[in-house]
């Protein structure tokens, strides 16, 4: 087993042609090491890239960013954070369980007859402007195909928006969303759309399972398959390179006229997990 990953990883890197900031050590999420990583004012993580752009639904103005950046205020957990963290534990295993059937749990990595799960695989940043960083949910290694059917299916529906997509191989990126109410949001939130976004791009991962976390639905999990765009990264970019000169330049952004909406493809898996799982026996 230990074979299969180290052999997976050592590929994985190579593929990207560089080594993560802190490659392949265990991060405790939102602990110390977590924190001193992110730390520095002029980086944004991707889950505060929606709020610096001013994407739709982002759950901080930039203002109140800037003011967190700048050290003039703190940002404070709230009942749907603490809920999120606590529910994600159970979410990200009962994902498992449906992609890999048979696993060990090893609690950060997890091996399947026909895979590898890696479960909240460090923080990276961003190869070309250190400024941005993401952390991860998971990164799920497909080696034999479980979800090639899935695939095939966002293939035919896709119209023809992937054959820019050289970076595919085996990998998903893996996100687990925990809605507070327990029930599936009636459509994808353009924040976690432009969280996304910025996670492929910096993981060099086209493709993103979207996992939605239902315990009060008949279907536990909602999945949406995710695709990179590569136009919509620049401008994602563009408008979060302008929030960090406010940052630098000590003046508080403007309020933004109109709120932005991540223009990605994402398209909801009606029969998943279960025609996942059952495919893969």
């Amino acid at each position: 087993m230990s074979d299969i990953r180290t052999d997976t990883l050592q590929k994985f890197v190579e593929k990207l042609g560089f080594i993560c900031l802190q490659p392949y050590v265990w991060l405790e999420q939102g602990g110390e090491l977590w924190k001193q990583l992110g730390a520095p004012c002029n980086r944004l993580g991707a889950s505060e890239i929606p709020s610096a752009a001013g994407v739709a639904s982002a759950y901080k103005s930039r203002a109140e960013l800037w003011r967190i950046k700048k050290g003039l205020q703190q940002s404070l957990s709230n009942p749907m954070m603490d809920y999120g963290q606590e529910a994600e534990h159970y979410a990200i295993l009962l994902l498992i369980k449906q992609l890999t059937g048979e696993v060990v749990v090893n609690e950060k990595e997890v091996f399947g007859q026909q895979c590898l799960f890696l479960w909240k695989p460090g923080r990276w940043i961003l190869e070309d402007d250190e400024r941005y960083a993401c952390s991860p949910d998971g990164i799920f290694f497909d080696n034999f195909g479980v979800l090639d059917l899935l695939w095939q299916d966002v293939q035919e529906r896709s119209n023809g928006q992937l054959k820019d997509h050289r970076w595919i191989s085996n990998e998903w990126l893996i996100e687990i969303k925990c809605p507070y109410d327990g029930l599936p949001y009636d459509a994808p939130k353009n924040h976690h759309l432009a969280q996304i976004l910025t996670q492929m791009h910096i993981m060099k991962i086209p493709r993103c399972l979207y996992v939605q976390y239902t315990p009060r639905h008949e279907r536990p999990l909602h999945a949406y398959v995710v695709l990179y765009n590569r136009f919509a990264w620049e401008a994602l970019k563009s408008r979060a390179d302008e929030f960090l000169k406010y940052v630098e330049s000590n003046v508080v952004p403007p309020r933004l006229r109109s709120k932005w909406h991540v223009p990605v493809l994402c398209l909801e898996v009606d029969d998943f997990p279960q025609s996942a799982c059952e495919d893969s026996n």
